[in-house]
């Protein structure tokens, strides 16, 4: 009798504990969807990733001789000579300069000053070929700060020059800057 007292404790516990075998059943059919809803939607992510990546590719090869033409020109006059021609690698629009000596140099390896100066070209240059219909402004702030004089009058003389095709508003802590710009504008 205690025995089969036990037992029936035993049975009566694990009753209570295994729930109700229809709603187990609708939980595992609900997850059993939701499973297959979310391996669809990881099978349309996959496609639009790799169409993503394939345009990617194709607006990087379609931009990278763009920007190299808009840079190559004005490269020598901010980098004093120093560097007269430029390349835009395709997959990963990196900037290289090619120094007086026949060397590629990354253009982030570069000296501070160097460095921004050619990146300011390529924003120039992404502002021009992707302008609209409307000319967009150019706010700049204090990108003279790592030039020495020389350089920072080449820079503002290139943004005097675009100025008169577009809006140019340069910020800058900078004496010289605020000398250049009582000589030069009106």
């Amino acid at each position: 009798a205690t025995e089969r007292a036990g037992a029936e404790g035993e049975l009566a516990r694990l009753r209570r504990s295994e729930g109700d075998l229809a709603q187990a059943v609708e939980a595992e059919a609900a997850l059993s969807r939701e499973k297959s809803s979310l391996e669809e939607l990881k099978s349309i992510l996959d496609l639009v990733a790799g169409d993503l990546e394939v345009a990617q590719q194709e607006a990087h090869r379609n931009i990278s001789p763009v920007l190299e033409r808009a840079i190559r020109g004005r490269l020598p006059l901010v980098t004093q000579g120093r560097y007269q021609d430029v390349r835009v690698k395709a997959e990963t629009l990196a900037v290289e300069l090619l120094d007086p000596s026949g060397t590629w140099r990354d253009a982030a390896l570069l000296s501070q000053g160097t460095t921004e100066q050619t990146y300011l070209l390529l924003r120039l240059a992404l502002v021009e070929h992707l302008d609209t219909r409307e000319t967009m402004p150019l706010v700049l702030d204090d990108v003279t700060v790592q030039c020495d004089r020389t350089r920072t009058i080449a820079l503002l003389e290139l943004l005097s020059e675009i100025s008169r095709e577009r809006q140019v508003i340069v910020f800058s802590q900078e004496s010289g800057v605020l000398e250049w710009a009582q000589d030069n504008l009106d």
